[in-house]
């Protein structure tokens, strides 16, 4: 508690001190703070998709914890099967088409726990591996303190000076050696004496266990730890899997000396230390990767500079292939405390220095936190074990906000950690389908910890097993990437076989049809949210159902004609169920209805808008082609509350808008998350405002957002700045990819002077449709006479394969 005391009263001198100090960024992309994280969360992230670290910053009491994308405490509840309650979904549907929605959930539930059902059950939940503390002597006071972190490099410094000079502590998490790298000097030439241990970081499990365990006891053995004067060993084995963990810390002292000292490394003397650390996730927690580790840690060059340059080539290349830069018009090298509070002092107004770099560290969290799986609801970074829903993939939103700019941004590593889970988990989604449903093919569960993902988290209150629409909208991304880069066989041997089995699903259970002949969904669900006149959420016709069955079906149709496979018979009952699928409705204020059956009523006030699936991620919806319920879609954002203001929610509603063109609607769903405090000090979001659940959904998909705000696109169109807010009248993008076979390679726009120029690079030889949506006067190709369109707002543009084609408007 002392302890606690002292180190807030040395964050507050720290802060005052800084307030007088506030020295230039080395580099274009990051930010930095001016004093230490008060908590976890506010502690600076670099991750390698594998591990993760964050860094506190605290001059002379370090704590940087490290974690590992595979550590998820086993409590007990992922290898159970879903209840097999096929055999009674006549029934249930009797219920739910006679009114009786309440008795048709107790019957569902009642009989999954006749057949053994245990109730809902929990994924394991995620984990840090253990804590690394520095711990220096004090030297007088704490001068020009900074801690930063480099987007481009990944890279997080601490400085700050004291009597003994100006002091530097750097650490990444390099993607060349997998290993997190550690360096401490004195940038005057004097030496360096500190203290190095490792401990287990146990964190915060108060409160958060009644739905997991029951027991706040963890269920994990005694950790081993171990040191001697070069290496610092942490061993960690689970109660209910023979799984476990072990991590490695060389520790080195250039030019001086180490003693051991109460189970931590004294060095004293020292010019440079080192640390170099490896996490190794055990599947069979016998086998100790030990020797080898060590032996590939020893075989890494003691050079700082050559290991750091080493993992920038990798990591630098997939952050600099997109870009956005707002006109700021101001010096935006505030610390990042600063720029939150200008930020609220205007919450109505959008600060570009802030949006620019939430557009970075959107990207940057994207790429630290792929690895084997993409980001969790934390990322890759936790501090606490058991944390709030676990910390795990939540499937029916928040993994799937989370990878929505993946393509786009031209992520194409983080895509394919994203697909390793899913094809991971997928065999799973056919046990869910033939026990919950008696059907073929692909249901996703609500839950994964990228382990499993057998569908057993429902009971009475949460009907989530009638929700059937998740497999279509995990899969989506892969059959996007196809139409952003026309690879066939990725189209081919990956995606494909995915859709197949999400389009049998549909095929066994799209059996009822009503006295129109229309197919209807039942049981529907629309997560996470009830009619207004209803207590339950097992109905029919959910808006959400019927758009993704209906993605899932003009998908397969098309993979399978631009792949020239000849299966009439298939295409021709795809095209018969399409035909069947019942309308969406739309309510007497004009909105489009959530579930589209005549006898639910609206329930405005969710975080969730499930009902625009078919405005995004689908295409279905848009002002163009379907203006009336284009309408309706934008009648219904306008009216959906925020619930209980997570910020998921936000994002979510912020695609909707991007893609209704509702630059107004957008503009204050921006103003709102950057002016709401949903983001740390470390620029990690929150689940909800003032730091109340770390969660990395909102930050993950935010450029995601940003991109769907400056080019919309789908085969064969491409329209510019759909739905740019009036504030940011002046900016620049590079990388945009298009779901058009091509991407932007620059876009440069000053509505100030109405002009737009944009440079193309297609991946084929094609012709396409370029829109601004408010009018076009002249364009002008590069070395061309300016010319009038052939329409108001659209050009024909044609484009060659490997080659950039420059377009300049006038607007």
């Amino acid at each position: 508690m002392k302890l606690k005391i002292l180190n807030s009263f040395l964050t507050l001198f720290i802060i005052a001190i800084n307030c007088f100090s506030q020295p230039k960024s080395g580099y274009t992309y990051g930010f930095w703070s001016n004093a230490p994280a008060r908590h976890w969360y506010d502690a600076l992230v670099s991750g390698n998709g594998e591990m993760g670290v964050l860094v506190h910053g605290g001059p002379y009491n370090e704590r940087i914890i490290c974690n590992h994308e595979f550590l998820y405490e086993p409590v007990g509840g992922e290898e159970v099967n879903p209840p097999e309650i096929g055999k009674y979904l006549n029934r249930t549907r009797e219920l739910i088409l006679s009114g009786k929605y309440k008795d048709a959930v107790e019957y569902s539930y009642n009989n999954a726990k006749k057949e053994g059902y245990p109730g809902l059950l929990w994924t394991d939940p995620y984990h840090p591996a253990f804590a690394i503390t520095i711990k220096q002597s004090e030297n007088g006071k704490v001068k020009n303190y900074r801690r930063e972190l480099n987007f481009e490099t990944g890279e997080i410094t601490v400085n700050w000076t004291d009597a003994n000079g100006d002091w530097q502590r750097k650490t990444f998490v390099s993607r060349a050696d997998n290993v997190i790298v550690q360096q401490i000097k004195n940038l005057s030439g004097n030496k360096i004496n500190c203290t190095i241990g490792i401990e287990h970081q146990e964190g915060d499990v108060e409160g958060r266990t009644t739905n997991i365990t029951g027991s706040k006891e963890l269920l994990i053995k005694q950790p081993e730890i171990n040191v001697n004067t070069d290496w610092m060993t942490f061993r960690l084995g689970y109660l209910k899997a023979n799984r476990g963990y072990e991590g490695f810390v060389k520790v080195i002292a250039k030019d001086g000396k180490k003693e051991l000292t109460d189970n931590t490394i004294q060095v004293t003397n020292a010019n440079e230390v080192l640390l170099f650390t490896r996490i190794n996730y055990l599947e069979e927690y016998e086998k100790s990767r030990a020797i080898k580790t060590k032996q590939s840690i020893n075989s890494l060059s003691g050079d700082y500079g050559s290991l750091i340059n080493e993992h920038a080539q990798i990591h630098s290349d997939m952050f600099l292939r997109s870009n956005v830069a707002f006109k700021t018009g101001n010096n935006d090298d505030y610390p990042i405390e600063e720029l939150f509070e200008k930020q609220e002092a205007t919450p109505e107004k959008i600060l570009p220095e802030l949006l620019n770099k939430v557009y970075q560290m959107g990207k940057y969290v994207l790429i630290c936190s792929s690895g084997n799986d993409p980001p969790n609801l934390v990322g890759n970074w936790t501090g606490d074990w058991r944390p709030i829903w676990c910390g795990d993939f939540t499937l029916d939103a928040n993994v799937n906000l989370q990878v929505a700019g993946v393509n786009t941004l031209r992520l194409e590593e983080c895509l394919d950690s994203y697909l390793k889970m899913i094809e991971r988990i997928s065999p799973d989604w056919e046990i869910n389908a033939e026990n919950l449903y008696g059907c073929r093919g692909y249901l996703s569960g609500f839950r994964t910890s990228g382990r499993r993902n057998l569908h057993t988290h429902f009971d009475v209150g949460f009907p989530g097993q009638n929700w059937t629409a998740g497999a279509q909208w995990l899969i989506y991304p892969a059959f996007e990437y196809y139409l952003c880069t026309g690879d066939k066989e990725f189209l081919k041997n990956r995606a494909l076989p995915l859709m197949e089995k999400v389009v049998l699903f549909y095929e066994d259970f799209l059996t009822v049809t009503n006295d129109e002949g229309q197919l209807v969904f039942v049981p529907s669900y629309s997560p996470e949210n009830t009619p207004a006149n209803q207590k339950t959420g097992a109905l029919i016709n959910a808006t959400m159902d019927i758009a993704v069955a209906r993605q899932a079906f003009e998908s397969i149709i098309y993979a399978y004609k631009e792949l020239e496979i000849e299966e009439s018979t298939k295409v021709e009952k795809w095209n018969t169920i399409l035909e069947k699928l019942p309308p969406y409705l739309i309510n007497d204020e004009g909105a489009l209805k959530e579930w589209a059956h005549p006898d639910f009523s609206e329930n405005y006030n969710h975080r969730h808008a499930s009902h625009m699936y078919p405005v995004w991620p689908a295409h279905e919806i848009t002002p163009d082609a379907t203006p009336k319920l284009a309408n309706a879609a934008k009648i219904a954002l306008e009216k959906r509350g925020d619930g209980d203001v997570s910020t998921h929610g936000i994002v979510m509603k912020s695609l909707a808008a991007a893609r209704l063109k509702l630059d107004g609607y957008l503009e204050k769903k921006m103003c709102q998350f950057l002016s709401g405090r949903f983001m740390n000090r470390s620029m990690v979001t929150n689940h909800y405002p003032d730091g109340r659940i770390y969660n990395s959904d909102g930050i993950c998909c935010f450029p995601g957002v940003i991109n769907e705000m400056l080019v919309y696109s789908r085969p064969g169109e491409i329209e510019l700045l759909p739905a740019l807010p009036t504030q940011l009248k002046t900016g620049e993008a590079q990388g945009i990819q298009c779901r058009s076979k091509l991407h932007i390679e620059n876009l440069k726009w000053d509505l100030s002077n109405k002009t737009i120029t944009c440079e193309i690079y297609s991946y084929e030889n094609q012709v396409i449709n370029l829109k601004y949506r408010k009018g076009i006067e002249t364009y002008k190709l590069a070395n061309g006479k300016r010319k009038a369109p052939e329409s108001e707002n659209t050009l024909k543009i044609k484009l060659k394969k490997g080659k950039k084609t420059i377009i300049n408007l006038e607007i």
